[in-house]
This record gives structure tokens, C-alpha cells and sequence, in this order.
């Protein structure tokens, strides 16, 4: 069931005195109603929180849209705003975050839209040495044919210049832009030279005025998602064609290596790359391993391309992974859809450093990330009607909270909010005034989750 899959798992954490045992935090989450929301991209905020954006529509309307998340990802906020939807969000280095799409958008941590530039369409961007930002787009060429263009807009989104790249093009795009340590700029996309004989693959390098410094065609139907450059001015192309790849470029755009991740009997995308903290990289994607479910899929390889692990993610029906960070602890975080009956929830995974994220399913039961300091109990009885006792104990005097989830994951009860000094407890739950259902009941100890069941009200 849709509205089943939707619930938030509440991740589980240890508290310590010792910081250092304290375990990764993981989860995985989907956020939505019962339209379209799509999560395209997301980053991570100084407090390990993060803030995500995408696609939100409302009725049949479509806008971009943004939601500021804890670091269990219980959500702070949400914003919409006018355009169809955002592709891209950056943390900004003066602290602040721009958000490509549609529009360009630029807002504080608090949501606070701090300037709208309505530039048209972006497909991605990167800060610039000046403040400023270069977004790659598409212009148009015709039905169903563009020519990839840039754009430099300054720190307020006022237009410096724009480039429509025309020459021997028939019809191309850019899907990624970086931009290397003296100013300069590397795009990646794909063109066709003449009427859709070949579709090739091209890494460009320009000037920070767009002109174009060199530009390398290489194997047709080799789609790319996303470019990097690498500490040794290596560059890195991560894309699909049915199989996921990575190719590695001397900084002039010679092909040093090309590995793929998947075999014959295997589907697979590269949508998101990043280089990892230990030298190696990682990306995220769809898998599908022919069974017609698709998956999202974080592969983490070595500095050269060889596959050191891969972890799958999902509800088995179809789950897309758009964009990957590393965070704070070395764990990954990946933004995605959960498409289901062609609406979509956003899907969101929280790992460890190993790929490692805690199951989708609603409650989590693994008592070692359970806080040996608080109890949770089962409630009972269980199911009930409508009387049921929950029971919780303390050992360390606190800050007590004990909320009541409906099956969407909204609050619809307060059971406890107080001091609590250690002990046992007992609150009895009357659920006259609720529908039959399912339900579920967190316990916070100075606002940080310690674990979280489910209860069945029968009447």
C-alpha cells in the first residue's frame, strides 16, 4: 500500500557519555501526499541536518520546492516556490544556499527567500570565484532540439553573460558543470552532430567567459549525468547507457580509464558522483537486476575505478537515486524518488560510511541502537480496543517526550511532555476519537529519539 510505504522510519541511536560510541546514524524516509514529489538534489547543513529540494505539485500545478530536515530527518520546514521544479541545491560559501531549476533562488537556512532571479530553466550550477554562479542549460533549436548554453549570473542572479554553443551541433545539452581551480570551466553532455545519426558523448573546457578552450567528442549513446575534478586535475564523467560507467580524463580530455558496473542481465544508472573522503569515489543511480524493480543503488569504488562495495536501497517497485553527498561522519546521504502508480514520494537515505542504512520498514526493532538509559515498551494489549497501556523506563533523569504518529507520519497526540525523574512509567491511551488504523508512538529524551513502535487500534 502506498500510504503504508510512506511512513518515516524513526532511526534508532545509542546515548552515550563517551561521544565517540555513539553509532552512525541511518535511515531511510519518503515524504509526500498523494500527488508528485520528487527529490533531485539535497545538502547537508552545519547543524547534521539537511535541506533537499525537488518537485512538488499541488492540484494539477507543479512548483520547485524545498524542505529543511533534523539528522534523523523529521522534517523543520517546507517552502514552495513558483517554477516547475528544482534540480540542484549548493551551500553557498558566504553560508547561505542557492537552488537551480526553474528558477534561481537563493535562501538562508530558515527558508527566508533572500532573492529570485527568474533565469529560465537550469540544468545545474556551480559557484564561481566571484560569488557569482554559472548554471548550464539548454536553449531551444527547434521542436524537440536545443543547444547547450551558459549562463554567468552574479551573487544577486543579475545576468553577466550567456553562450549558446552552436557549431557542428545539431542538437545537444549539458547535464554537469564543475569549475577547476584557476576559474575555468569543465561541462559535460551529450550532441548529435547530424540529424540523430549519433548521439555523442562530449567533455568541454572553457574560459570563465565560455570560450571554449577544447572540446573532445567521444563513444555515441554514452549519456552523462555529472562531472568532477580530482585533487590531480583529473577529470571524472559518471553516466549510463543501460549500464552505469565512470571515465577518468587527463585534465586535456585523454582517456586514461572506463569501467562499467553492471552485466547484460543487468540495468543500471550513474546519476550523482562525488569523490569520498579516503580518495575513492561514490555514486548513486537506479539498479534493476531484470525482475522489472528498480532500486536505488550507492557504489563506492577506488581512486582508479574498481568496485570496492555496492548497497541497494528501496521499496521493490521503482526507486531512482538523483544526488549523493558524503556527510559530516563519513556516511552518504541520497536523494531520490519512490515512484509508485505514476505519483512519487521523495526518498531519502541516511548511511554509514559502508553503505550501511537501516531497513525502510516502519518501527525499527535492533536493540543495539536502542539507548540503554530509556525503555520503550510494547504497548498493551495489542491490537487494542480502544484502551492500551504504554509503558516506558528511565534510568537517567530527563527531558521526556512521547508523541503519536498516524500512518503518514503526522503528530496527532501528545502523550507525554515533561521532566521525568528515573523510574518506571505507565500512560493509558483512549482512543475513542480515533479511526481504526495503524499507529506509532515515539519516545524523545531531550529531543533526541530513542525508539519508536507501532499499534493497531481495531474497533
Amino acid at each position: 500500500m502506498k500510504t503504508l510505504l510512506k511512513i518515516f522510519l524513526l532511526a534508532g541511536i545509542s546515548i552515550s557519555n563517551n561521544a565517540d560510541a555513539q553509532k552512525p546514524i541511518t535511515w531511510q524516509r519518503t515524504y509526500g501526499d498523494g500527488n508528485i514529489d520528487y527529490g533531485y538534489s539535497i545538502v547537508q547543513t552545519p547543524d547534521e541536518g539537511y535541506i533537499a529540494v525537488g518537485r512538488k505539485r499541488i492540484n494539477t500545478t507543479s512548483y520547485m520546492f524545498a524542505m529543511r530536515l533534523n539528522k534523523y530527518g523529521d522534517t523543520i520546514w517546507t517552502r514552495t516556490f513558483h517554477g516547475y521544479q528544482a534540480n540542484q541545491i549548493e551551500k553557498t560559501s558566504e553560508g547561505n544556499y542557492i537552488i537551480c531549476g526553474s528558477n534561481l533562488i537563493k535562501i538562508n537556512i530558515q527558508g527566508d527567500t533572500l532573492w529570485t532571479s527568474l533565469q529560465g530553466y537550469g540544468a545545474k550550477l556551480k559557484e564561481t570565484p566571484d560569488k557569482g554562479f554559472i548554471i548550464c542549460l539548454s536553449a531551444y533549436n527547434g521542436p524537440y532540439l536545443f543547444y547547450p548554453k551558459l549562463k554567468k549570473v552574479d551573487s544577486l542572479g543579475n545576468i553577466q553573460w550567456e553562450r549558446t554553443f552552436t557549431e557542428n551541433i545539431y542538437d545537444g545539452r549539458f547535464s554537469d558543470i564543475t569549475v577547476d581551480s584557476e576559474g575555468n570551466y569543465l561541462l559535460t553532455g551529450n550532441f548529435s552532430d547530424t540529424s540523430y545519426i549519433w548521439d555523442y558523448m562530449f567533455v568541454m573546457k572553457t574560459n570563465q567567459f565560455g570560450n571554449i578552450i577544447w572540446f573532445k567528442k567521444y563513444k555515441p549513446y554514452m549519456y552523462t549525468n555529472c562531472i568532477l575534478i580530482t585533487q590531480g586535475n583529473k577529470i571524472i564523467v559518471g553516466g549510463d547507457y543501460n549500464k552505469s560507467f565512470l571515465i577518468s580524463l587527463t585534465s586535456t580530455g585523454k582517456l586514461t580509464w572506463l569501467k562499467y558496473y553492471d552485466d547484460s542481465s543487468e540495468y543500471g544508472t550513474c546519476k550523482s558522483a562525488i569523490l569520498t573522503n579516503d580518495g575513492g569515489i561514490a555514486f548513486t543511480g537506479t539498479y534493476s537486476n531484470g525482475n522489472f524493480d528498480y532500486y536505488v543503488r550507492l557504489t563506492k569504488v577506488d581512486s582508479l575505478g574498481n568496485e570496492q562495495w555496492k548497497k541497494i536501497y528501496g521499496f521493490d517497485d521503482a526507486d531512482f537515486g538523483y544526488n549523493i553527498r558524503q556527510t559530516s561522519d563519513s556516511g552518504f546521504i541520497i536523494a531520490g524518488i519512490r515512484e509508485n502508480y505514476n505519483l512519487g514520494d521523495i526518498f531519502l537515505t541516511k548511511t554509514d560510511k559502508t553503505g550501511f542504512s537501516n531497513p525502510h520498514v516502519s518501527i525499527l526493532y535492533n536493540v543495539d541502537f536502542i539507548a540503554k538509559d530509556y525503555i520503550l515498551n510494547q504497548n498493551f494489549p495489542n491490537p487494542f480496543n480502544p484502551v492500551t497501556d504504554i509503558r516506558f523506563s528511565i534510568k537517567k533523569s530527563n527531558f521526556i517526550k512521547i508523541n503519536l504518529y498516524d500512518i503518514n507520519g503526522k503528530i496527532v497526540k501528545e502523550l507525554v511532555n515533561d521532566f521525568k525523574n528515573s523510574g518506571d512509567y505507565k500512560i493509558k491511551f483512549i482512543g475513542y476519537n480515533f479511526s481504526s488504523g495503524v499507529y506509532f508512538y515515539s519516545l524523545f529524551a531531550d529531543n533526541e529519539l530513542i525508539e519508536t513502535k507501532k499499534m493497531l487500534l481495531i474497533k
